[in-house]
């Protein structure tokens, strides 16, 4: 998606929009996860950066996922 610069109004538009079409019945974890395995291989050396933000997705992504076993 090209950046573009969008005001408050129109940045809010789009995220309704996407968040009314989230289907909370579907495992979205697992949409999620492919995602976040497709962000680390896009290049054959990690960063510092790429590191913690690894470290954020995962920290951030699986109290979801044990949300759904229980």
């Amino acid at each position: 998606m090209p950046l573009t610069l969008k005001n408050n109004n129109e940045v809010f538009k789009q995220i309704f929009e996407i968040a009314n079409q989230f289907d909370k019945e579907q495992e979205n974890y697992l949409i999620a996860y492919s995602h976040f395995l497709n962000y680390s291989k896009k290049t054959d050396v990690l960063t510092l950066d790429d590191i913690v933000i690894g470290i954020s997705f995962t920290y951030s992504w699986m109290p979801t996922i044990l949300k759904k076993l229980i």
